[in-house]
Order: structure tokens, then sequence, then C-alpha cells
């Protein structure tokens, strides 16, 4: 015998990282929890909720005997089967109804005629069944030869060899007795209760050699010569279990052996295949008239591990089919190419990944928002020069947003109230909604918009006329039922192409700063340190307050306007080289110092219009479950725009989920403070002025960044509004 592609040795370096492998397969239906069911439901049964018990059984029996249809149970399945229909009958009992009850116990007889109790059940329904057995099950008694022959009644196997006094429900049934290599034989046979049937002795007559293959995993696909023949199935008999044992393989995985008539003699190609396994082939020479046994065949799994580093937590696709978390990192998927698809509720990610056998594949996964165009909103007398000129360059532009999905929705079909709708259609609703009906209402069209789409961001473009005409920018979210909202001059075209581009998702969540503070003033053509972070600067000739800042990374700051450049240069170095001198004892000092990461709160300025696409930055790193300082800034930073949209519930909700202690930065102090801050907009009065009394003693917290404004101060200053405003 002659194998190509059984190179077991691989399976022994592999075989540690396989004891948990459940390969991800498109199209695999889930496990049944029949086992589960029938034990909760059974529960309940006893404590006498027949209830909630009865659907279960009833479902249970109704899908297994919809599996009986396509392929022979399992023992675990037959078993919870059985279960099932014992547990029917019982309640048709307890209700006197006898004929249900009746039906569903001939039917367990007709599955098993040597049927259990699972427990001890109550008398009535043991006198019952036993009377029914009696009454119903007869004796079957068979010779065969070859002694492995199977028999079957009615396509149903009863067992293999010879058969004495086995136990069958009372009919008249086809009796079939098969062998490979040997023709089959059989006739009908009539069973009557408490008699015992016997048939003569049956030897059935050689006609072709049979060969035998048992395989791990079961479920393999078995080709002779080209031609597929069947697939392994059914648990492994003893010599199959032996032979695993000898190679420290584990019994359990191997199938029953499957029997293939062979007529031809000679040589013959055999082939094992199964999706996410190595296919193995062999040569398998049969003689004339006789079995051949092949050694148990063990496949390889041919997989390989997907490993996603995700900037956000998600749910994980693989060829459209939902495997789990982002945050569970590693998925084992069959070789060969696979789209691997992120999705959540802001955004999307997809990439076509080729997964190598035994390899590890890493993934890097940024989830991107998918903004949705919904279309335009033009007012009657603009050129249609102008609404052309304009749709031009919104293909040439918004398409091209940084790390943003764009999806053109404006000139399609999608589906609406059990129809559709074209985009731009539903961009006038959506402006109609916005501009006639109530917060709460426009905000379900929102949340609807929302799950048609897949996305939490909608760009509606509107085109006004007059004697200037402008283009509005209306983002629109399902996060809050306000818009964001920026008007251009049409004639500004490079102010229009501007905003597009802007419109980046991405939100600075900690930024690099200098360790010292300074201020510019009239006394000096330098900045003066006005405070400095001794433990960050440590000892020896280092700045001190009072001392001139003259330079940074070589970047004179002669003027407040260059620190805008020196910010920049600072982002991206870990220490930076600074100039100073004591202006009592003029001396240029150099030394490098290490910059600090400073939490960014978000700013509520003209230079940030767009709140829902600052929402959705945050809200990529606000809603993984780690608590790192990055996912609380987030989470806070979040609060904040929530409090701009005048949301103070859900700003309350991120800042309960806030959790910080630090000594520097963004303390719990300044959470408490913006806490207050969303009552005051609540009117719960009395809650703010607790918390601002409490604050007035938040020494060392401040607003913001470890150079912000006093917490204390704020808090002063808050107590005095409220008094002066009757608060």
């Amino acid at each position: 015998m002659r194998a190509w592609g059984a190179k077991w040795w691989l399976v022994l370096l592999l075989f540690p990282a396989l004891w948990g492998f459940s390969t991800f397969r498109a199209g695999a239906q889930p496990v049944p929890t029949w086992v589960k069911d029938f034990q909760k439901a059974r529960e309940d049964a006893v404590g006498g909720n027949w209830d909630q018990a009865v659907p279960v059984f009833q479902r249970i029996v109704r899908e297994v005997e919809g599996i009986r249809l396509t392929r022979p149970l399992t023992s675990e399945e037959s078993r919870v089967y059985q279960w099932a229909l014992d547990y029917l009958a019982r309640f048709y009992l307890q209700q006197d109804r006898l004929q249900e009850a009746r039906v569903y116990y001939v039917t367990l007889l007709r599955v098993n005629p040597q049927y259990e109790f699972l427990d001890t059940p109550p008398p009535s329904v043991a006198t019952f069944f036993q009377q029914l057995r009696q009454s119903l099950i007869g004796f079957l008694s068979v010779s065969v030869k070859p002694p492995d022959a199977v028999l079957y009644l009615d396509q149903r196997r009863i067992g293999q060899g010879p058969l004495s006094q086995q136990p069958v429900l009372e009919g008249t049934y086809q009796l079939r007795v098969e062998r490979p290599g040997y023709a089959p034989w059989q006739r009908i046979v009539t069973i009557k209760g408490g008699r015992l049937t016997e048939v003569e002795p049956i030897e059935l007559q050689r006609v072709s050699g049979a060969l035998f293959v048992a395989t791990a995993p079961r479920g393999v696909e078995v080709y002779l010569d080209g031609r597929r023949i069947g697939v392994t199935q059914g648990e492994a008999p003893s010599g199959v279990r032996a032979f695993a044992e000898t190679r420290q393989w584990p019994p359990e995985e191997f199938s029953d052996y499957l029997a293939i008539p062979v007529s031809d003699t000679g040589e013959h190609y055999v082939e094992f295949r199964k999706p996410c396994y190595d296919t193995v082939q062999l040569i398998v020479r049969v003689p004339p008239l006789q079995d051949v046994f092949v050694d148990p065949v063990r496949l390889e799994p041919a997989v390989g591990r997907i490993v996603l580093q995700a900037d956000a937590e998600a749910d994980v696709y693989i060829d459209g089919q939902l495997q789990g978390k982002a945050s569970q990192g590693t998925f084992v998927a069959c070789a060969g190419r696979h789209t691997v698809t992120l999705k959540n509720a802001w955004g999307t990610f997809s990439r076509d990944v080729d997964v190598v056998r035994g390899e590890v594949v890493p993934v890097p996964a940024s989830v991107v928002p998918r903004v949705v165009f919904l279309g335009w909103a033009v007012d009657d007398g603009v050129p249609e020069a102008v609404v052309r000129r304009l749709r031009d360059l919104i293909q040439k532009s918004v398409q091209r947003w940084d790390r943003a999905v764009w999806v053109d929705a404006s000139q399609v079909d999608v589906p609406w109230d059990g129809s559709t709708v074209r985009g731009g259609d539903l961009a006038r609703q959506v402006l109609a909604t916005w501009e006639t009906n109530p917060p709460p209402a426009f905000q379900a069209l929102l949340n609807r918009v929302a799950q048609t789409f897949e996305s939490r961001l909608f760009l509606v473009l509107r085109l006004r006329a007059g004697d200037a005409p402008r283009v509005e920018f209306l983002l629109f979210s399902d996060m809050s039922s306000r818009p964001d909202r920026v008007q251009v001059d049409v004639i500004e075209e490079k102010g229009f192409v501007e905003m597009l581009t802007q419109m980046t998702y991405e939100a600075p969540i900690l930024r690099r700063t200098l360790p010292l503070r300074f201020v510019w003033t009239t006394l000096y053509d330098y900045p003066v340190v006005v405070e400095v972070d001794a433990d960050r600067l440590g000892t020896g000739d280092r700045p001190k307050p009072g001392d001139l800042l003259l330079s940074v990374e070589g970047l004179q700051l002669d003027r407040p306007d260059t620190w805008a450049a020196v910010e920049a240069a600072v982002q991206a170095k870990e220490k930076v080289v600074l100039q100073f001198e004591d202006p009592l004892q003029p001396k240029i000092r150099t030394v490098e110092v290490p910059t600090v990461e400073t939490p960014v709160e978000s700013e509520e300025g003209p230079g940030h219009p767009f709140y829902h696409r600052l929402a959705i930055g945050y809200l990529r790193y606000a809603e993984r479950p780690e608590d790192t300082l990055v996912h609380q800034i987030a989470r806070l930073s979040l609060a904040r725009l929530y409090m701009h949209f005048q949301d103070s519930v859900q700003a309350l909700e991120w800042l309960r989920r806030v959790r910080l202690d630090r000594t520097v930065g963004i303390s719990q102090a300044t959470v408490e403070y913006r806490m207050a801050e969303c009552y005051l907009q609540m009117g719960r009065l009395a809650e703010a002025r607790q918390l601002f009394q409490k604050l007035q003693d938040a020494r060392r917290a401040t607003l913001g960044t470890d150079w912000g404004e006093s917490v204390a101060e704020a808090a002063r200053d808050a107590l005095a509004a409220l008094q002066r405003d009757g608060g």
C-alpha cells in the first residue's frame, strides 16, 4: 500500500495547538443544545411546570426526527430523543389522554424496544408502559453468514451477525441482510407481540471484493477511483479503537468502517476529503473476492490562525459568518482565502486574508466609520451649472476622506417600509422631519436610518439659492437629533473642498506637551516659565520659575504665533531640547527634557464644527473593555460632546463609566465637576450644589489637563452663580 500526503509527523507537531480546534467553515450550522434543553425542561416537568416543559420536548422530537431523515443519529441524539418521547407520554398520561400517551410510547418502542427509564417514574406510568411493551413487543431470531453481516428492518439497522430473540415492535417488516462484497438478501417477516419469530438460516453469496476504511475525524468524504462513495460516520469499533490507541490518538475521534464493494481486482485509487483538512490519497490493491481493511486514516487539520490587531471592539465575520468579538484576538480558519470583516455601531473594516496551513496571519484592523451620503436638497432658482459643478466636486473630494468609508446612497434604492426608497428622497425626508417634527419623532427616524445603512453618520448637502448660493453641510447621527451644521459659499470652491477633506473622524486623545508652564508678557521678548513639573524634570540644570524659554527643538519662541509649530514638533518626540536663561543672570543654557503625555478633552470651539464626527472618533476608543487612560479620556470626551448635544442623560452614563485615579492629568474630581454640570443642565440643582460644595476642597485637581483651571476655583464660581440666580 502506498500513501501520498500522509505526513503524520506534522500532526504530532500541530497536535498541542489543535485540542481546542473549532474550525471556521462557511455555512456551518450551530450544534443543537438538545441535551441542555432537555435537562432544563425535565427540571420544569419535575417541578410541575409542564406548560414550559412540553413545548421544549415537542421541539426536540421534531428537530431530531428531521435529522433522522438525513443521517443516522448519534448515540447522544438517540438518547435525548427517547427521553423526550418518554416525558411527552408521561404528560398525556397525567392528563388522562391515554391515546396520545400510547402514540408516544409506541414510537419510543419502535426506536428502542429495550428502553429503560431515565429515573423512577410514577407507578401508573411504569405500569402503563410495561403492559404496552408486553403486548406489543415480539422477538426475532436469525442465523446469518458471514457473521459480520448487517441486518435491517425497513431501513432501520437492528444489529450485526446472528440475532437471538431480538425484541421488535409487532408489525410487518422487510428484513434485509447486507454485507459489502456479498449479494444482499431480503424477505417480508411478520412479528407478533409476545411471540418468537424464527427465520431460516441465511448465507450470503460472495460476488466481489470489499474495502473497509475508517477515519478521524468523522464526516470525511471517500472517493474510489474519482467516484464519490460515501461519508464516514458512526462510532469506532473495537479494532479501530485499538489501532488508534497504539498510535496514541484519541479513539473517540474515529468513525466506524465505511464498506466499499470493489468489483474490479487490482489497484484502486482512494481519496479522503474534508473541508479544512489535508486530503489523503492511497493506492490499495484488492484481491479477488476478498476483504481489505485499510489502516484507519487520520486527516491533518489544514488550518491557520488569524490574529486580529483591532483598534476597537467589533463583531468579527469570516466570509459572512459571525465568529465572535474582536477582543477575542485569535480565530482559526481553513487554509485558503477568506474575507475578514469587522462591524460595530459606527463603522466597518474588511480585508481579504490568505490563510496558510499551520501559520499565523496578523491582521491590523482599523474600524473606520461608514459615512452615508443620502443626497442633495436643492432650492428652486439654483442654476443647474452650479449643481453639476458641485456634484463633480463631491465625487472627486468626498470619497477621499481620511480613514472613512464613503457610501454614496443618493442614487441607490434601499429597503424602506416594505418597499424601497431612493437615497435622495430619504435625504429630503430626513430634512423635512428635522424641520417640522419634534425631537423624539426625528430621533426615531434617525434610528431607522442607522439600522438600514449599518452606519451612524448620514450626510445631507443642502444647496441654498440667493445672491451667493451656499452649500449647507448637515451631518446627522442617531446619537442626537441635532445635526452638525456648516455653511460654505459655493463660489468659494477651495473652502468647499477643504471642508470635505477636514471631515475625518480622528480626534486626539493624548498629546505630548512640555513638563512646564509658561506665559507671554510685555516685559520680555520670550515667554516666562511660571510652573515646572519637578518630578519629571529631575534635579540639575533645569528651567525654574522666572526663567525665559528661548527655543524648543531649535524653534525660537520670540512670538506667540510660533507655538503651533513647536507643539506639532513635540508630538513625535519623547525628549526635546530646550534653550532657556535666567533674565537676572543672562546665560543661555541647553538641556534635554522628557515630554509629558497630557489628556485632551473635547473642545467646543469653532475649530470643531462636526461634533458627531468627533463623537464617532471617541466611540472608537470608549467602547473598548480595557480601562486604560486612553479609553477613560475618550469616555470623558464623549460625555462632553453629549453635554454639547444637550443630552445630559447620555453624558451622565458615560461619566459614570469613567474611573480615573491619577496624580496628574484628569482626576476623578474633574469627572465629578462635569457630572455637576450635567445636573445643572437637567435642573437637578440640589445634586449639582452638593457636588460643587464637595469639590471646593479639590486642591490639586484641574479641568481638562495638568495645567488647566483649578476645579476648586471653578466649583466656587459655580456655587456663587447658583446663589446669584437663586438656585
